[in-house]
């Protein structure tokens, strides 16, 4: 996210904004969070520090709406005063979670904050005119309040769209008593039910995307997805409950998948778990609206991405949402039991004070992970001793001690353990990438490393890698690491089965190693065949270019020909690349009438 964002340097602000947006970054291009982080781009400078401040005065704001929904719902059921201390006690717990650290301070789950803010906003919007007596009013709060901050949610990330199934949620369970107005009826069929349809429809109708393609990356097919995402939901509940008993953190690679009911047996008893849970929450809706709102809220918050999209199995951030159902009830129960008077007056005490002590124990808890994620090394060492196989831990420490200047200790490592990972050649480039820097380091073995390279498994973090490479030559290191060399491993990959959905990458690599040692038609050769296995206007105007500096104007004319046609619609990345276009037309324009002044 933010490596992309130096691309934007020296462009005008919307050219480069249109070029940031224009990468993979999803279906919507999640543009509102995207453009929060552009806007601070002239702070890029000063590294993550003004990122993160950013990210947690979010994270304060997010937690007074978190208070404020909290309230709207117990004002339904309590006294002022005990709706604020049930209020209260969810803000902390929904705040100091130590479950939310990593997203508060993850600089990229700035999406999942920003999401979060417009769902809040817009709940405690609805809040206020759910039982309105349908005047225009109401419909201009609906329409145009929750439905537009429902749409801000989905830019931001897109299972901020899921916001109208929370507001289905409040409607079957703490709302369920109340009226609803003619305008209100109206609101819900065409943007809650409708939405929700016409979302489902997509999935539908999108079934190679979604899951035919989605699924051939991964090593588990979908069934087993939810079967796994069961016993996962049930660990994230643990973890925010018990945080003591667990750890934290964006490194969680090392899931056992669920290959069947009984493999392993967890998944029977998770999967019971939660189906008892969905039909009790179904069933109990009206008699026990808060426990019901709770499993529903939070199962619905993660329907998206924690059920059969092709997405990764788990991450903490998911949780940003779902967790606030767990406070409100949590807070809500403890209240309720100290106010009840059928209960005796010493338990209340033990109560009260064992509550204050969890509510302290998670503060602390919370403030541990906050310290961690100020010592960058200390952190990136304890994942890597936490998940020693997992491939992000690895090469999450590798980066780190090469950030830090720790050139010997990163190289020691990597020749320590890089044969723990026989598929993956990301480590030997990270190795690499050290000896660029500091000759004096030992380097991996060529003729090894090119066997493994031509066997290995794919990992995309490897063109990455090939790429940091050569802009570290560019900028005048790796002195010990010669072109022929590269060149070399980026052949291997190209014999590597495991690599053809990314040998358009590696071609692009080979051009622009070429092009480092000044070998134009080499480079321009290579870019042809990256072209020809999938056209890409990026390649196509960097290898129109080259078809100019060579003399080739027929076929630079051509390939602008079939630049125009692609841009003739409205394609974002045109825009952003508005000014190269121009300047190939100029370009291939004076170069006709020099070879018509010739003739």
């Amino acid at each position: 996210m933010l490596q992309r964002l130096a691309g934007s340097e020296g462009m005008s602000w919307l050219d480069g904004f249109l070029r940031y947006i224009s990468g993979d970054v999803g279906d919507l291009k999640r543009p509102v969070s995207y453009l929060s982080i552009y806007l601070q781009r002239g702070s890029l400078e000063q590294g993550l520090l003004p990122f993160k401040l950013f990210n947690i005065v979010l994270h304060a704001l997010n937690g007074l709406l978190v208070f404020w929904l909290a309230r709207r719902l117990m004002l339904i059921k309590l006294l002022p005063n005990t709706a604020n201390v049930v209020a209260i006690g969810c803000y902390i717990l929904w705040s100091f979670a130590p479950i939310q650290v990593s997203t508060v301070l993850y600089v990229t789950q700035r999406m999942a904050e920003l999401s979060a803010f417009f769902t809040f906003s817009a709940l405690i919007l609805w809040t206020y005119f759910r039982e309105a007596q349908g005047d225009v009013k109401q419909a201009g709060a609906l329409f145009l309040g929750v439905g537009g901050l429902t749409a801000l949610a989905t830019l931001s990330k897109e299972n901020g769209f899921l916001t109208i199934l929370l507001v289905l949620v409040l409607d079957l369970t703490i709302y369920h008593k109340a009226p609803k107005s003619r305008v209100y009826q109206t609101w819900a069929f065409l943007v809650v039910y409708a939405g929700l349809a016409i979302f489902t429809l997509h999935i539908l109708l999108n079934t190679d995307k979604y899951f035919v393609r989605g699924f051939s990356g991964r090593d588990f097919n979908v069934y087993e997805r939810v079967l796994t995402e069961s016993r996962i939901l049930v660990e994230y509940v643990l973890k925010f409950i018990f945080p003591s008993s667990f750890q934290f953190g964006v490194i969680n690679e090392e899931v056992v998948i669920s290959r069947g009911l009984l493999s392993p047996i967890s998944t029977l008893f998770c999967c019971i778990v939660w189906t008892g849970a969905i039909a009790g929450a179904w069933f109990a809706r009206r008699k026990f609206p808060y426990l019901s709102f709770a499993v529903l809220f939070f199962l619905g918050a993660h329907s998206m991405e924690s059920t059969v999209l092709s997405l990764e199995l788990y991450f903490e951030h998911r949780n940003y949402v779902p967790t606030f159902s767990l406070s409100l009830l949590i807070s809500y129960a403890i209240v309720c039991f100290i106010k009840n008077k059928a209960v005796n007056g010493k338990v209340k005490a033990i109560a009260a004070a064992s509550s204050i002590a969890y509510f302290v124990l998670i503060v602390l808890i919370a403030k541990s992970e906050v310290s961690l994620w100020s010592k960058p090394v200390q952190q990136a060492l304890r994942w890597y001793q936490q998940a020693p196989l997992s491939q992000r831990a690895y090469s999450h420490l590798g980066s780190t001690l090469f950030r830090f200047g720790l050139y010997k200790e990163g190289a020691n490592f990597y020749k320590e353990t890089h044969q723990d990972f026989p598929d993956d050649p990301t480590k030997e480039l990270l190795w690499y990438e050290l000896v660029c820097v500091d000759s004096s380091l030992p380097v991996p073995d060529m003729e090894e490393f090119l066997n493994k390279a031509r066997k290995a498994k794919f990992y995309n973090q490897t063109i990455v890698l090939l790429n940091a490479l050569l802009d570290l030559k560019e900028q005048g290191h790796c002195n010990n690491v010669t072109v022929d060399d590269l060149d070399l491993i980026a052949d291997a990959f190209l014999i590597n089965p495991s690599y053809k959905r990314r040998y358009r990458s590696i071609y692009v690599y080979k051009s622009r190693l070429s092009q480092y040692i000044n070998d134009m038609p080499e480079a321009t050769k290579s870019l042809e065949k990256a072209i020809s296995i999938h056209w890409r206007l990026d390649i196509a105007l960097s290898l129109a270019e080259k078809y100019l500096f060579l003399g080739k104007v027929d076929s630079a004319g051509k390939l602008i020909e079939d630049i125009e046609r692609h841009c003739s619609g409205l394609v974002l990345s045109c825009n952003s690349n508005s000014k190269d276009i121009a300047y190939l037309h100029q370009l291939l324009k004076k170069m006709r009438e020099k070879d018509k002044a010739l003739l």
